[in-house]
């Protein structure tokens, strides 16, 4: 089974409509965009919380981001075992849904400290 990915831009929906009645400018709509993968069956979306919070939007309920914390423990593990190429972990897409984390960022961050200049 193969992995869709789109470009999506989100935006808040309050802000939209504000402009729309021009009780706001269009540069102040807050809009998130990204490569995102997509479940073709799914009915809700999941987001990161760094996301809601950059677009200013509640919730509509949460979930545990089991699959996220499963990425970060093999993330640390591999640094563990000696994988140090910060670079590549800095770019690579594959990890782009771990990025707002701090976990992922502090692990980076002691990552590149570690790494030659």
């Amino acid at each position: 089974m193969g992995e869709i990915r789109v470009k999506v831009k989100l935006m808040n929906l309050n802000d939209e409509t504000r402009f729309r009645h021009g009780e706001l400018k269009k540069e102040d709509i807050r809009i998130y965009e990204a490569d995102a993968m997509v479940d073709t069956g799914a009915v809700r979306s999941v987001i990161p919380v760094h996301v809601l919070q950059q677009l200013g939007v509640g919730t509509r309920g949460t979930r545990v981001a089991e699959y996220a914390d499963r990425a970060m423990k093999m993330l640390h593990k591999a640094v563990k075992a000696g994988y140090s190429n910060a670079a590549q972990m800095a770019k690579d897409k594959d990890l782009d849904s771990l990025r707002g984390r701090a976990d992922f960022k502090k692990l980076l961050a002691d990552l590149e400290k570690k790494s030659p200049p």
